[in-house]
């Protein structure tokens, strides 16, 4: 990260070893990586989560953006919010999931305030030797803070309570549709046996009459 001149290795090598690290352990030994996600898991559930979020937006003070500035920002929040569904749905359109489902997964990828949270404040120190784009960051790093402050409660309420029902209703669809297919299947199966043996039945009746017709000609 020095070698590219990055300001913040830390992050980046962090987030780099999530995703490296988990293969690894899985090739080695499946249960290795039990213990080490439950502590990584409650450590970031009970104390580094918390902190993160307590410091968001402490290094910026709104007083000092224009109005105009924070419109603007709460507009492109919304604009990327109809985005992520619009292309959420397009991805999702095509697969088995019922209606409900397809809602749960798009709106899943609506919450967005973990890589906000971590990243964006890191603007208003890498700007101190750039001041030309001061402003910028600023409405970046703003930007950052309402996505946070708008999508990350928005988005767990509306999953919390509407999922849940969502997913039951989808199940109970789908087990009514597998039975319904079931007692489907089974009737053409009767269907096509009752038909079968009126088939043999009547192909019978046919030989028989024909031996008839064969023995009286004789």
């Amino acid at each position: 990260m020095n070698a590219v001149q990055h300001a913040f290795p830390g992050i980046v090598a962090c987030l780099l070893t999530c995703f490296v690290a988990p293969s690894r352990w899985r090739t080695d030994n499946p249960k290795k990586i039990e213990p080490v996600a439950n502590f990584f898991a409650y450590t970031w559930y009970y104390v580094a989560s918390p902190i993160l979020f307590s410091l968001v937006g402490t290094l910026l003070d709104f007083t000092q953006i224009p109005m105009d500035r924070i419109f603007a920002a709460c507009v492109l929040v919304l604009v990327g919010v109809i985005a992520r569904l619009v292309s959420g749905f397009a991805i999702v359109i095509c697969s088995p999931l019922s209606i409900g489902e397809q809602f749960v997964v798009v709106w899943s990828l609506v919450p967005k305030a973990t890589v906000q949270a971590a990243l964006g404040p890191n603007l208003l120190t890498s700007v101190e030797k750039f001041p030309e784009f001061k402003d910028d960051a600023t409405f970046v790093v703003a930007s950052c803070i309402l996505t946070v402050a708008i999508t990350a409660p928005i988005g767990a309420i509306i999953l919390d309570y509407v999922a849940p029902r969502l997913m039951r209703k989808a199940s109970a669809l789908t087990n009514n549709q597998v039975a319904a297919a079931n007692h489907t299947d089974r009737k053409t199966s009767l269907e096509t046996i009752v038909e079968e043996c009126r088939n043999k039945m009547r192909f019978k009746r046919v030989r028989a009459f024909s031996l008839q017709i064969g023995n009286t000609n004789r």
